[in-house]
């Protein structure tokens, strides 16, 4: 597989680096099927997750793959999505959402009482310091956007869910080639 990416940095005297970043979406696209768990768990002794919306961390200064899913729905994900982009070596997205936002997230912005229940539903679980701040941040955009609409995006993967051997197939990719 050619992917044409210039690395930023090289990456041969260590593991790679992996962040993965979940913006507004169901979340279906990293939740592996149990037939191909025992691969990402082999495929995990080779990488070293160094961002996740459970580590609760800053997003690192520079990350080798970051698997971006979901799309852009508010202010918040706008901000991370190009926060991660200039510290991303390889950013793939993941997903339908993230290539081409379906309706129900378009209803997000309606804030009708069941796309307030989704659009609370979505927000990354981070604390905020003040209800000033969490507006702010939920704040919807003037529409849905797909990632590669904000930030370029080196690798695609469609799908909902996208197939689980075909993410592997690829993280393993980039990886043999560290």
């Amino acid at each position: 597989m050619s992917t044409g990416v210039v690395y930023h940095r090289n990456m041969s005297n260590r593991k790679p680096t992996l962040a993965t970043l979940r913006l507004s979406g169901c979340s279906r696209c990293t939740h592996f099927s149990s037939d191909v768990q025992p691969k990402f768990r082999d495929l995990s002794r080779k990488i070293d997750l160094v961002y996740s919306p459970l580590l609760g961390k800053q997003f690192p200064e520079l990350v080798d793959i970051t698997l971006v899913e979901g799309a852009i729905a508010n202010r918040s994900d706008l901000m991370r999505v190009k926060k991660a982009r200039p510290h991303t070596n390889v950013l793939i997205s993941v997903g339908d959402c993230s290539l081409a936002p379906p309706t129900l997230l378009k209803r997000v912005q309606a804030r009708d009482t069941l796309s307030s229940a989704i659009e609370r539903a979505l927000l990354p679980l981070v604390p905020v310091p003040g209800p000033e701040l969490a507006a702010v941040l939920s704040a919807p955009i003037d529409r849905v956007r797909a990632v590669n609409e904000i930030v370029p995006v080196d690798i695609l993967i469609a799908g909902c869910p996208p197939d689980p051997e075909e993410i592997y197939r690829i993280l393993s990719d980039l990886i043999d080639r560290h």
